[in-house]
């Protein structure tokens, strides 16, 4: 339904979904994201999921655990292959410098593996300098 209409409009859904998708998404989710490329890809407009997706990618300056879609846990279902290429290859490309007592403290309010092993392989010594110098 588009516009109070129960008629034929998923043309116009799809014409309105890709418009407002290229003009906010710098303010869309990675979820949201996903639910959008699902939608166009439904109503076989897969060439127009791929630019959105490739917009999306291209456009976000976010860091490196945005486009990790494993730690993202309001994902639901399959990833799409070429969704999932996508946010990889920028995952990869991004690299994150981390600071010991910074990361440290941030794991009490978002942690992910790369982090837990980043702490993990600091030596004691780390440790001792950052609670005494606290």
């Amino acid at each position: 339904m588009y516009h109070d209409s129960f008629g034929d409009n998923e043309i116009e859904i799809g014409d309105a979904l890709n418009a407002s998708f290229k003009k906010n998404f710098q303010h869309i989710t990675p979820v949201n994201a996903l639910g959008t490329f699902r939608i166009l890809k439904d109503f076989n407009r897969e060439a127009d999921a791929r630019e959105l997706v490739d917009l999306y990618v291209a456009g976000r300056d976010e860091g490196k655990a945005f486009f990790d879609l494993d730690q993202n846990h309001f994902i639901e279902g399959e990833i799409d292959p070429y969704f999932r290429a996508k946010f990889d290859e920028k995952h990869d490309e991004l690299s994150e410098v981390l600071d010991f007592k910074n990361t440290l403290l941030s794991v009490g309010d978002s942690w992910n593996s790369e982090r837990l092993a980043f702490l993990a392989d600091a030596p004691i010594e780390k440790y001792y300098e950052t609670f005494k110098g606290s």
